[in-house]
């Protein structure tokens, strides 16, 4: 059993790196980690993002909203190093057409983003090995999205469910970039339009029980 630590309120365990409940900021324009790991990856907040209702059904303070022209979060690279990773977040979009929700700000090859060309469906792309679901989600609506890295695989899950796998061959670890962003591509372009809650980075992959026991705090019965 995965025990209670995984929770999507549950900001302590060992290799949960950095948190963002995406509404409790410090002093500077910054979005608070959460995690033990404390401030070394509190997020720079860019923009005027509004506040509003949580996504999250038993969460009681405000998700961020993203305008998709000026708001976006930057921080130190979270996974820098890591081998493995899982990034968890909600995602309520105004848009499918090519909004990113995160991306390594030194190269255009690492991102999770709704994939423009296809509308509706998301796209993670790990080291230029990219793949995207073949569910297509629509504006308006929330999901809880989980791309991560295991050992030999890229995947993606939607909801507490596996929405994609990619076998791919053995990797370097994840590049030791400085800086990561929330909400935009690097360069500056593609910013989110819409509502991200929660995001929270692993230095592991999350195994299935771990991300159903997440998926069902957010969502009791």
């Amino acid at each position: 059993m995965p025990g209670n630590r995984f929770k999507w309120n549950s900001y302590n365990d060992d290799n949960l790196i950095a948190a963002f409940d995406m509404s409790t900021r410090t002093a500077g324009g910054l979005m608070k980690n959460l995690a033990k790991t404390g401030a070394a990856y509190d997020a720079q907040i860019f923009g005027a993002p509004a506040y509003v209702n949580p996504l999250i059904r038993a969460k009681k303070t405000p998700c961020m909203d993203f305008g998709g022209v000026n708001e976006y979060l930057s921080l130190a690279n979270p996974i820098s190093g890591a081998a493995n990773f899982s990034i968890i977040t909600w995602v309520n979009p105004d848009s499918v057409n090519g909004k990113m929700i995160w991306a390594r700000e030194l190269a255009g090859d690492n991102y999770l983003w709704f994939w423009p060309t296809v509308v509706g469906k998301l796209e993670f792309n790990f080291n230029t090995l990219d793949f995207r679901t073949p569910q297509r989600y629509i504006p308006s609506k929330t999901y809880m999205v989980i791309s991560l890295i295991r050992d030999f695989s890229q995947e993606i899950w939607v909801d507490g469910m596996p929405q994609a796998l990619r076998t791919i061959v053995a990797h370097a670890p994840y590049p030791a970039d400085p800086n990561f962003f929330i909400g935009q591509f690097n360069g500056g372009i593609l910013r989110m339009d819409g509502r991200l809650d929660n995001m929270m980075f692993y230095n592991i992959a999350l195994t299935p029980a771990q991300i159903q026991s997440i998926w069902r705090s957010a969502n009791p019965r």
